[in-house]
This record gives structure tokens, C-alpha cells and sequence, in this order.
């Protein structure tokens, strides 16, 4: 069960970089310099994540993982429509800049936790997983930059991947909460339900995100 989750999580992140990217390329433009620097500025960031994964936070395991899955659903589901709001509302270029790629780099610092955190449960069940958890991760990760520009870009777009993405996040949380080990822990009914409501709007999320994106083009175009 480990294994799925790390990769379910993993596609995860790299899809909502991708989203990120292709995204600001739409409202920037130079689709290589957007991409460079939102992959760039998400490794650096997963690195910080990564260091700053320590002490509380490690020991209580799962449910730190799942409440970084909650955050992750929140900023990475609903990142395309944060990016339309921040274009709508922000008076300067420089702003939305700034804004936009604070979401890119809070993804890169949440992504970070979770091998720490995969690498702690897995070890909590078995020793010496570290290289099948990274090894999972990496495939993953392989699986979303092949199957974003493949079969998802040019069928359903980037506000609707976005919001799939965030649902299958909330799906690996809700994984995690299952797994037996976070059962008896404190906080378990809230982060059930808070995984299950989160998960439900993003689907309604997926349903309407025509009507959505009709909406933003909208807005853009007469203002």
C-alpha cells in the first residue's frame, strides 16, 4: 500500500508542476524559460522541504503526510484558477509574478516532506525500503511527465487536470488514513472528513471546469 501512495503522490506533484508551467506559459509566454524555471524552483524547493522535515513533524508521520496531502489538494487543485484570480486582481506584471511562483515554490517545499515522511512509514513496517521508496517516486514522477503532455493536455486542459490531480491527492491521504497505522491517532475523523469534502469539491471542480474557464476568458477578454 505504501508503494501506491508514494506513487500516486509523486505523479501528483510533477503533474501540478506541469500544470504550473504550461499555465504561465499562457500568460507569460516563452514556454522554455517557464518551464526551466518552474522545474528549477521546484527541486530547490522540494530541497528545503526536505531539510526543514524534522522532529515533530517525522515522528508523527502519518499524519503529517496526510496533512501536507490536504495543502497539496488545496494549492496544487485549485493553482489554475489562483493564476486567473492573481491575473484578475494583481495591478503590476511583477505581482502576479511574484504570486505565481510563490505557488510553485509552496508545492516544491510541500513535495519536499513527503519522501521523508514515505521513507519513515515505509520503515516503520519494514527496514531498509529507502531505495523501493525512492525508486517508486522517481517511476511516479516518470508516469505524470508522460501522461500530462500525452493524453491529458490535449484532451481535457489544464484547469481540469488541476483539479483531477488535487481529487487524486485527496484519494492518497484518504489512502493513508486506511492504512491502520493512523487509525487510532488523534485528529483521524476530522482529516477523514476534511480529505473527503476536499476530494468532493475538486470533482465538482473537474464536472464544471468548463464553465469555469468560460468564465475567466470572459473576464480577461473584457477587461
Amino acid at each position: 500500500m505504501t508503494y501506491v501512495i508514494t506513487f500516486i503522490l509523486a505523479y501528483c506533484s510533477i503533474v501540478y508542476e506541469l500544470v504550473m508551467a504550461q499555465s504561465l506559459s499562457a500568460f507569460l509566454g516563452d514556454t522554455v524559460l517557464r518551464y526551466s524555471t518552474t522545474v528549477g524552483l521546484y527541486l530547490a524547493s522540494m530541497g528545503v522541504g526536505a531539510f526543514l522535515c524534522r522532529g515533530r513533524i517525522l515522528r508523527d508521520s502519518v499524519n503529517s503526510l496526510v496533512k501536507i496531502e490536504i495543502l497539496l489538494s488545496i494549492i496544487g487543485g485549485f493553482s489554475v484558477v489562483y493564476l486567473h484570480l492573481f491575473d484578475m486582481l494583481s495591478p503590476f506584471a511583477s505581482l502576479f509574478f511574484i504570486l505565481s511562483h510563490s505557488l510553485i515554490i509552496a508545492i516544491g517545499i510541500l513535495t519536499g516532506f513527503e519522501i521523508p515522511l514515505l521513507i519513515e512509514i515505509r520503515g516503520q513496517e519494514k527496514e531498509r525500503t529507502t531505495n523501493l521508496v525512492l525508486g517508486v517516486n522517481y517511476i511516479g514522477a516518470l508516469s505524470g511527465t508522460v501522461i500530462f503532455p500525452i493524453l491529458l493536455l490535449p484532451k481535457i486542459g489544464v484547469l481540469t487536470i488541476a483539479f483531477l490531480t488535487g481529487s487524486l491527492n485527496a484519494v492518497g491521504g484518504s489512502l493513508l488514513l486506511f492504512k491502520g497505522v493512523a487509525e487510532m491517532r488523534k485528529g483521524f475523523p476530522f482529516l477523514l472528513l476534511a480529505n473527503f469534502a476536499l476530494g468532493l469539491v475538486l470533482l465538482v471542480g473537474v464536472l464544471f471546469s468548463h464553465p469555469i474557464g468560460a468564465f475567466f476568458i470572459e473576464k480577461y477578454l473584457s477587461g
